[in-house]
């Protein structure tokens, strides 16, 4: 087993929105700092396994539709110099414990990194999917970004606790799907055992887009969408940081 090592971590403060991406209509907000190790999670599509690691953090849609096209997260990098420029994206309803819901969209996307910075054998990037035009209705959904990573490169996904965030939801409530967990696996359970303040952490993820109708249509019917990229903005600071490793290191 590989013995885990020491990085520096730079916090990646988020911005609202981007010229021509519409507007953010739900931000999880900035890494947190006051979780242990950022209250970071193995999240890749590729890493450990060809199953890789997803997670799921979910967001709500009340009393309107929305048109969504673009998806974002923050993630510290390692163990690789050569960032991923692809990442694989879903939007799910109805997951729980064992549970993996109803498929709405899914697909691999250009990820586009901005105010990447390299720190000693870490680098810490905020990464964005632009997905054609998404129709969705009111309701409870669950968003997963996983970065297809080259060669043993591994993306941690980043905790928040909410603090700047536009509608942010921090329920406690996350998913893990991947090597070692064949099913859906609630994160928080399973993290108490290391932290339980860290086990409350959500995470990371943003969608962008237009607010459609405040008499919205049904949530669409499962699909798949080809991707492209877009830029992102950050403003950094350092703190020492051990990202959480769950799995063993081969």
């Amino acid at each position: 087993m590989k013995t885990q090592k020491t990085y520096l971590l730079p916090l990646i403060v988020m911005l609202a929105s981007l010229p021509g991406a519409g507007a953010t209509l739900f931000d999880n907000g900035t890494p947190s700092m006051s979780l242990p190790n950022g209250g970071n999670f193995l999240d890749c599509s590729l890493c450990r396994s060809p199953a890789g690691l997803h997670i799921y953090d979910n967001f709500t849609i009340v009393g309107e539709s929305w048109n969504v096209n673009e998806l974002f997260a923050s993630w510290l990098y390692i163990f690789s110099t050569e960032l991923p420029t692809t990442a694989d994206w879903e939007i799910r309803t109805g997951i729980g414990s064992g549970i993996d819901g109803t498929l709405v969209a899914s697909g691999t996307a250009a990820l586009v990194a901005d105010m990447v910075v390299v720190d000693d054998a870490s680098t810490t990037f905020r990464g964005s999917v632009t997905i054609p035009t998404l129709l969705l209705g009111p309701g409870e959904y669950w968003i997963n970004i996983s970065p297809v990573t080259p060669g043993q490169g591994e993306t941690y996904l980043f905790g928040t606790n909410g603090e700047n965030g536009i509608q942010a939801l921090t329920d406690g409530l996350s998913f893990v799907k991947g090597i070692n967990f064949p099913q859906m696996q609630n994160i928080g359970d399973y993290i108490a055992s290391y932290s339980e303040e860290q086990s409350k952490a959500d995470y990371a993820y943003g969608v962008r887009g237009q607010i459609a109708s405040s008499n919205p249509s049904e949530v669409p019917e499962p699909g798949s969408w080809l991707l492209a990229g877009t830029a992102l903005l950050g403003v950094l600071i350092r703190r020492r940081f051990v990202p959480l490793c769950p799995l063993k290191l081969t």
